[in-house]
């Protein structure tokens, strides 16, 4: 499906089952560099019960536009999009990495519908080392070519490896260097407060990106949060352990739509924050 959203298409993929009831719907929210893609394997499972919006940000996948620079002039992207497509309905924002960053500032909006939030691979601060911005102006082949060395955790597959990569290759350096520098002007520390719906958080063990670290903060700092971390995988979570996020995001919308608070679990201590 093709959304003209402020004289620009932007592509929102949709599957699932839609119905008119109270069933939540996700919206799937790419980080840096990404596209719809990098949400298959959620779309394959949890796409079977529920309905699903799989949106692509302006200059990224098959949206037009310029790209952003800014987290929350990409909120504003994707606030439209649930407006035309999802609003009063109740939904639950999936965001990992500079999409949990765009969910989270939607999330402070304290906006009419919105039920529960993930988060993958994110943080309430996002700073970018110096080395990723250099490669971008310098050798965007360079940065291609590494790239899986920071956000895959040792044991992903060559097909995960090759996914990564072609969603990278999809996406113009000049927007990618404006995704993060987007993530690296990115705050969100004195706002959390803000967040008042349950949340699911999910980190790599291996992540280089997104370190566990980062997932314990948002933990300590959101009221009504619940947070996993996946031995073994790295940045891209959600594609080097599907099964184990998929689960874990089940049982969550569980939580959510029938209004039963569940157990947080014991929160780690953790004297730093970030």
């Amino acid at each position: 499906m093709e959304l003209n959203i402020k004289g620009e298409t932007l592509r929102v993929l949709t599957s699932g089952t839609h119905t008119d009831g109270d069933e939540p719907t996700l919206v799937f929210i790419h980080g840096a560099g990404g596209d719809a893609t990098l949400w298959d394997a959620q779309e394959k499972d949890l796409g079977r019960r529920h309905a699903l919006l799989r949106l692509e940000l302006p200059a990224h996948g098959g949206s037009s536009g310029k790209g952003e620079e800014q987290i929350p002039a990409y909120a504003r992207w994707v606030e439209a999009v649930l407006t035309e497509r999802v609003n009063p309905k109740p939904y639950i924002l999936v965001g990992h990495s500079m999409g949990g960053a765009i969910a989270m500032e939607i999330v402070a909006g304290q906006p009419a519908g919105l039920v529960g939030l993930v988060l993958l691979g994110t943080g309430a601060k996002l700073g970018v080392s110096p080395v990723i911005f250099r490669l971008l102006r310098e050798d965007p082949e360079g940065f291609v070519q590494t790239i899986d060395r920071a956000a895959l955790g040792p044991n992903a597959s060559s097909e995960v490896r090759q996914a990564v990569e072609a969603s990278i290759r999809r996406c113009h350096p000049a927007i990618l260097l404006g995704d993060f520098l987007a993530c690296d002007r990115f705050d969100m520390r004195e706002r959390m407060g803000r967040i008042r719906v349950p949340v699911l958080i999910v980190c790599g063990e291996e992540d280089r990106l997104t370190p566990p670290a980062y997932a314990e903060y948002l933990h300590r700092e959101i009221e009504d949060s619940y947070r996993v971390e996946i031995p073994g995988a790295g940045h891209m979570v959600m594609l080097e352990a599907p099964e184990q996020v998929n689960r874990e995001m089940e049982t969550f919308i569980g939580r959510v739509t029938s209004r039963v608070p569940g157990a947080k679990n014991e929160r780690p201590g953790h004297p730093h924050g970030i």
